[in-house]
């Protein structure tokens, strides 16, 4: 700030201008643990690429990657440095789960560092801090890669820009994931901005084979890289079964906003209250409005009426029970066509 020379009464103004890239302020955070100066295992609040650049340097995955996240739509970046003489994932991965993320990536292509991303994202989901995590495969069959992770909340990539970060499409469907304002509609089709080009490309044959083995495609089109289809690597069931149930990015974003919204809206009821009958009563009303919020927001289909009731070995817990369907995104239209000539 300036010093102001004048004293007389009056309305001031001073400022100064950089090439600053801000986050969209109406959308969600994203966390990202890579290589870069600033204190490791420590998660700085990046908002705008000019602070990222005084607190990291810039030639450094993690200024890149916070770029990437920034410029596709990310509101800020929960970014955590990693020494590159002796990198520490899971430490950075501990920091960032007490960060709230909507989606956690890294630079790294080690595959077990993958693994620590995966159970990273799924401690902190279930201590209500829902997150998707983002890996890169640096394997040599991406099929057998994917195959180890079977997760829901894991999205996978397997392709690279021609040039840059190998995680910058990852950083890049963050900032997408977070600048989502309806999380029920799918991303396929989305532009990467930033990206150059997706490396190697795909034929039809290999983008379903990605799709089945729960590995996002992404395509080059007009110079633009964009996404195919945004899927989960949670692709079977327990026994090993093909199993549609959360492949869909959507239906597990949009299953973490109702829960969310629920959870938020019972929190209250838990200060001078008493598990009784009435009680009980009135927090099963309050979760039906928010499922009927949800439900003409177009978010979910159909519900059940909400229960409630005393917890059968804990009588100081009230379980609130909820059952409703969600609405799926639309991802092919098929028109079935019987001709007459």
């Amino acid at each position: 700030m300036n010093n102001w020379a004048s004293e007389r009464p009056g309305v001031y103004s001073d400022y100064d201008a950089s090439g600053i890239l801000w986050g969209q302020r109406a959308g969600k955070s994203v966390g990202i643990a890579a290589v870069g100066l600033g204190e490791s295992g420590r998660a700085y609040q990046v908002e705008r690429l000019s602070d990222a650049a005084i607190l990291f340097g810039v030639d450094c995955a993690l200024y890149a990657l916070c770029a990437a996240a920034l410029s596709n739509g990310a509101a800020r970046v929960a970014a955590v440095p990693v020494a590159e003489d002796t990198p520490d994932y899971s430490a950075a991965f501990a920091a960032l789960e007490r960060e709230s993320v909507c989606a956690v990536l890294c630079d790294s292509l080690n595959p077990a560092v993958g693994q620590q991303l995966l159970q990273s994202v799924e401690a902190a989901s279930s201590r209500k801090k829902e997150r998707i995590g983002i890996a890169v495969c640096g394997a040599d069959d991406p099929l057998a890669w994917a195959e180890t992770f079977q997760s829901k909340r894991m999205l996978l990539l397997a392709q690279y820009p021609s040039e840059g970060t190998p995680c910058a499409p990852a950083a890049a469907l963050s900032g997408r994931i977070a600048e989502a304002a309806d999380p029920s509609l799918p991303l396929h089709g989305a532009a990467l901005s930033g990206i150059g080009g997706a490396v190697p490309p795909l034929s039809e044959e290999q983008v379903d084979a990605y799709v089945r083995a729960g590995i996002c495609p992404l395509e080059t089109v007009a110079g633009e890289t964009r996404l195919i289809r945004a899927v989960t690597s949670r692709v079977k069931d327990p026994q090993g079964n093909p199993d549609r149930t959360f492949q869909e990015l959507s239906t597990v974003l949009t299953m973490d906003h109702v829960m969310a919204a629920v959870r938020d809206s019972l929190e209250g009821a838990l200060k001078g209250a008493r598990n009784s009958a009435r009680t009980r009563a009135a927090l099963a009303t309050q979760a039906g409005v928010v499922m009927q919020q949800k439900q003409s927001a177009g978010l979910i289909e159909s519900y059940q009426r909400p229960l409630a009731y005393a917890d059968s070995e804990d009588p100081a817990v009230c379980v609130v029970e909820l059952s409703f369907v969600i609405a799926r995104g639309l991802n092919q239209i098929r028109v079935a066509a019987h001709v007459q000539v």
